[in-house]
């Protein structure tokens, strides 16, 4: 049980802070990022999904690599997800979006997934 803690301590400090490479900020929290203001394109949302998550999750989103967003983007929130988009989890590394491609992400996967 220790090392949980401790990995989740890890995990939490890696995740919050800069992202040297890419020099994407990724201390919001998921109640508070800019994405959540914005207005989501689905169909732009497509494209963003097809070059950034497809790979992993699988063009039609039952999964692959990572797990199936027809099964799992149901059961979260819009704040879990983007929290997810922004600081990874798991093996997921986070990924380096522009608030209006994490709001276009979104409403794909609301509009696909549900």
């Amino acid at each position: 049980m220790r090392h949980l803690v401790v990995l989740a301590a890890l995990v939490l400090t890696v995740a919050c802070g800069k992202d040297e490479e890419s020099g994407h900020d990724h201390e919001h929290t998921a109640t508070e990022h800019p994405a959540l203001d914005l207005t989501g394109d689905a169909t732009a949302g497509a494209t963003v999904y097809a070059d950034t998550c497809g790979a992993c999750h699988g063009a039609d989103g039952t999964g692959g690599i990572g797990p199936s967003l027809v099964e799992h983007a149901p059961m979260h929130s819009d704040e879990e997800l983007v929290a997810t988009i922004v600081n990874g989890t798991g093996t997921m590394e986070p990924v380096a979006l522009e608030d209006q491609e994490i709001a276009d992400v979104l409403a794909y996967i609301r509009a696909t997934f549900g």
